[in-house]
């Protein structure tokens, strides 16, 4: 990720063609809140807390990035867009995998 670049735990659509993110930091304090919270009835708001903390820790690699901004269409007008996977091929590979036989 280039510096300057918020990292994403969640993208949609919003009004008006504008994008709504959720930053990865803000919603893993959000979550760390309210699981400290939850879980404080069972005298575990400590471990609650760190749960919230970790749960997404992963969409912090590079390859989510690049596959959030992706698939979501956040860059979408990018043609060259990291992560960009071809699909069409996929179908291909598998029956040839299933059914090498049929293969040319």
């Amino acid at each position: 990720m280039e510096a300057g670049v918020e990292f994403l735990a969640h993208v949609k659509p919003g009004r008006e063609g504008v994008w709504e993110t959720h930053e990865l930091g803000e919603h893993l304090r959000e979550v760390a809140r309210r699981t400290t919270e939850g879980s404080a009835c069972f005298a575990l708001s400590e471990w609650g807390h760190l749960a919230g903390l970790w749960h997404d820790l992963g969409k912090y690699q590079p390859e989510f990035q690049n596959y959030i901004r992706s698939v979501s269409g956040f860059d979408a007008h990018i043609e060259t867009a990291p992560g960009r996977v071809k699909h069409a091929i996929a179908g291909f590979i598998h029956a040839v995998f299933l059914h090498p036989s049929t293969a040319c």
